[in-house]
């Protein structure tokens, strides 16, 4: 009787394995690993226009408004408390024209010390509910009554937010690339108050471009050496890695 259990327990194990690897399989979608000798972006691949072109500058009777290179605000501040936002949302809706996939969520909700009793809110983009890197808005009042607010946009409208493999298989390619284990890679640190392995960010079409699109791709980090290259984006649909950052730096893409 005992060999019995025994028989039936290693043969459920092999099932679970099997089963495991087959769900990992289907996943990945006889998805097929590029070549990453080398990350496909550097240092030196150039500045996203949003933040390098002047944009304009428009003021009104309400607000004195400063947009960024891609025409999206960057800064508003409002001269007639009377006529401003109520709530960040109130803001979203009447002044960033969002797409129907985009939204903000409030991450904060704190108290400004250096300049109270004014309070912030940080709000975090989501494309089809992904946070999207590098950006965020801030909302800042004073006695309940918005008076500014600032942040980055990305507009997005045509990433495909379904990868073509899986967080595991990510974690290999990074750990191939590192010549270390799987094991010690560990997903998100990219995207303040959030984990997340899938994050959408913009990268050049290629190295030095001046067209800047967004990717969907998995932030993932080593934290085990220092000064090492701890931080990566890979991009999702096609598995090749594009940058990495040392560790103890902020991961800035432009």
């Amino acid at each position: 009787m005992k060999r019995l259990f025994v028989k039936v327990g290693l043969a459920m194990l092999a099932m679970g394995l099997l089963t495991a690897c087959s769900s990992d399989d289907e996943v990945n979608n006889g998805f097929v690993e590029p070549d990453n000798s080398t990350p496909e972006f550097t240092s030196a691949n150039g500045w996203n226009p949003k933040h390098t072109e002047q944009g304009d500058r428009s003021i009104t009777d309400i607000a004195d408004i400063t947009y960024d290179g891609m025409g999206e605000i960057s800064w508003i501040v409002f001269t007639d408390l009377t006529k401003a936002p109520k709530t960040g949302p109130d803001y979203f809706r009447q002044y960033m024209n969002l797409g129907p996939d985009d939204s903000f969520r409030l991450e904060k909700n704190e108290v400004a010390y250096w300049m109270e009793p004014a309070t912030y809110e940080d709000y975090q983009q989501l494309y089809k509910g992904i946070p999207v890197y590098s950006a965020h808005y801030d909302m800042y009042y004073n006695n309940g009554q918005m008076t500014g607010a600032g942040g980055t946009y990305i507009r997005i409208s045509d990433v495909d937010v379904k990868p073509a493999f899986s967080v595991l298989k990510a974690k290999e390619i990074y750990a191939r690339y590192l010549n270390t284990s799987p094991l010690l890679i560990e997903q998100g640190g990219m995207v303040a108050c959030h984990n997340d392995a899938l994050v959408i960010a913009e990268f050049p079409l290629s190295e030095g471009s001046s067209v800047w699109k967004p990717r969907l791709v998995y932030a993932l980090q080593y934290n085990h050496e220092a000064n090492y290259e701890g931080f990566c984006m890979i991009d999702a649909h096609t598995g090749r890695i594009l940058r990495t950052w040392p560790n103890g730096y902020y991961c800035t893409v432009y």
